[in-house]
């Protein structure tokens, strides 16, 4: 006996879940401390959202080298002992990657907010250890149309 179904209707009618898991973001998390960053991938996964995580900004254009079309969010500190986040950002935006960029982080000073405003990060967010900003803000730019 076959116990095989076949589907008539697109695939999002029969299993509705597939078209949110298209919506879901697929992350790149990049800061140099491991407990915060596995602890937001971690809040990350809970929600259903794709979290990928880089220890620095070098790992992180390697990751996004081998495909970045397979990445929506790049979420990067900004103090960070090999290549802070405003030399990763100004690196990414040479490259081909068309996701939205958020920088999460503490105590910037005036003139690095200046310097990302001009490398036209999408968004930033003091770092208070809520992830629910970050949540926010990223269901916010999803709305966005892209260009």
């Amino acid at each position: 006996m076959n116990s095989a179904k076949t589907f008539t209707g697109s695939a999002a009618e029969s299993w509705p879940y597939l078209d949110q898991a298209e919506k879901c973001p697929r992350v790149l998390y990049v800061d140099d401390n491991d407990f915060v960053r596995d602890g937001f991938c971690s809040a990350f996964s809970v929600k259903g959202w794709n979290c990928e995580s880089a220890s620095s900004g070098n790992d992180a254009l390697i990751k996004l080298s081998s495909g970045p079309e397979s990445i929506d969010f790049l979420i990067t500190d900004h103090q960070m002992a090999e290549m802070n986040g405003l030399e990763l950002v100004r690196r990414v935006r040479s490259t081909d990657f068309k996701g939205k960029i958020l920088v999460y982080s503490t105590m910037l000073r005036d003139e690095d907010r200046t310097l990302y405003e001009e490398l036209e990060v999408d968004v930033i967010i003091p770092k208070t250890g809520n992830v629910n900003r970050i949540f926010e803000a990223i269901e916010k730019l999803q709305q966005q149309p892209t260009p």
